[in-house]
């Protein structure tokens, strides 16, 4: 099976790691049968479409990712950090959902400019609780002990 697009439905993903289970990123669980879980899943494609482009021979691009992924994960893990911020900075979220990549150099990636721009692109306080706050956590806890 081949790498799936980057915009190809989550159900395109979860066969694809269930196929390839090595392959499988950081955050997701897995059920009983071994497939990826698909609240999981959607976290995780979710995330994949709004983190930053990395760009070949461009190590500026490849560390605004991992502050970005860091700072996504910290993030989501506190329940109710997100709708915290939207509150206090005022920020409504978008009523489209459009995925874009997120642009800004790492050392501007802050807790604020994450929810600016899941806030632009559509990601609800509901999303954020039911999807990314379980991926997040599971994400942060596999990372500390890795």
């Amino acid at each position: 099976m081949n790498n799936p697009r980057l915009e190809d439905p989550v159900e395109v993903w979860v066969a694809y790691y269930t196929a390839n289970p090595s392959s499988c990123p950081t955050g997701v669980r897995r059920d009983a049968e071994g497939r990826p879980n698909i609240q999981d899943m959607k976290a995780s494609r979710r995330v994949a479409r709004l983190r930053p482009q990395v760009h070949p021979n461009d190590p500026e691009s490849r560390e605004a990712r991992q502050k970005f992924m860091a700072v996504v994960t910290e993030l989501f893990c506190e329940p109710g950090a997100y709708e915290n911020i939207l509150r206090r900075a005022a920020f409504s979220v978008s009523p489209h959902v459009e995925f874009a990549p997120y642009v800004g150099i790492a050392e501007g990636i802050t807790r604020e400019s994450v929810a600016r721009h899941f806030t632009a692109c559509g990601v609800t306080i509901t999303a954020a609780d039911n999807e990314l706050g379980p991926w997040a956590q599971t994400r942060r806890a596999l990372l500390i002990f890795a």
